[in-house]
């Protein structure tokens, strides 16, 4: 069996995590196959949250739009998410499989996106260039800041290779935790 693409493999980090991929994921996943990453990042906690994996079925249709489009998916008129709320239903596919089932029948600004997300995940994982920011960009804080930073990526929003450095810096600097000040009444 083959082993997943680079292009694909940052794919299901769009699909399952909506966010890039990181260094060590990359250098584990990239020996797999695609169905063995699929298995992986769907029984992930961090995707089975994101992804209502454990809810109701259109739900999790919903939160893969959300997290390739940028949209919620529509459930009425021609080629809407319906199509993919039966196929899991009716057992032709696993939720695990129609996450990147939906990528890849990304059409129109959809696909657009998708390409455009793809592309700046590639150049955020390119900009994490010291030893400091692959270690920084890890743990929860740090993907919530890719999703973050893809959330604003489409078409018709590119980012410049500042704010791809930018997004850089805020996903592997941890958050300052503020405790309050107790007052004295």
């Amino acid at each position: 069996m083959a082993t997943i693409s680079n292009s694909d493999l940052f794919k299901a980090y769009l699909a399952y995590f909506g966010r890039p991929p990181d260094i060590t994921g990359i250098s584990y996943f990239s020996n797999k196959t695609e169905a063995e990453v699929v298995a992986a990042f769907s029984a992930s906690p961090e995707s089975q949250a994101l992804l209502n994996s454990l809810g109701d079925v259109p739900s999790f249709v919903n939160s893969v739009y959300l997290n390739l489009f940028n949209r919620p998916a529509e459930f009425t008129g021609p080629g809407s998410a319906t199509h993919w709320v039966d196929m899991i239903t009716l057992g032709h596919m696993t939720q695990a499989e129609a996450a990147m089932a939906i990528l890849r029948g990304a059409m129109n600004g959809d696909a657009d996106t998708v390409q455009a997300k793809y592309n700046a995940s590639v150049a955020f994982v390119n900009a994490l260039d010291t030893a400091a920011e692959v270690t920084g960009y890890s743990g929860a804080e740090a993907a919530q800041d890719g999703r973050d930073f893809l959330h604003s990526v489409d078409a018709a929003h590119i980012p410049t290779p500042a704010q791809i450095n930018a997004a850089v810096l805020v996903a592997t600097t941890p958050n300052p935790v503020i405790v309050p000040t107790p007052t004295m009444d």
